[in-house]
């Protein structure tokens, strides 16, 4: 939040693997707990959730929607196994289990 308040930047997330992430922003600091997935690989979440909020947030999605759609990636990331990449039907499921924001 530090970061944000300084004006260096708008936005922060921070993810934690089974902990879950947070998002910080001016609104303040929104953590979300991981998404009960059954785990078949790590490699890549972070590159997922990276990858599925810039994206969100190129398509002028809100920060909050974005960082939704990252934990979605991350989270169907993490059913994949090795280096396979997260399957979008996955994402999008589980983007809806995570509701609106």
């Amino acid at each position: 939040m530090a970061l944000v308040r300084q004006g260096g930047v708008g936005l922060v997330a921070v993810t934690l693997g089974h902990e879950g992430a947070l998002l910080a922003e001016t609104a303040g600091v929104l953590r979300l707990p991981a998404l009960e997935v059954p785990a078949l690989g790590a490699v890549g979440a972070g590159d997922s959730f990276l990858a599925a909020m810039v994206l969100a947030l190129t398509r002028g999605e809100a920060p909050r929607e974005a960082f939704a759609w990252g934990m979605a990636a991350g989270a169907a990331a993490v059913m994949r196994p090795g280096t396979a990449h997260p399957r979008r039907e996955d994402v999008v499921a589980l983007r809806q289990r995570i509701g609106p924001l």
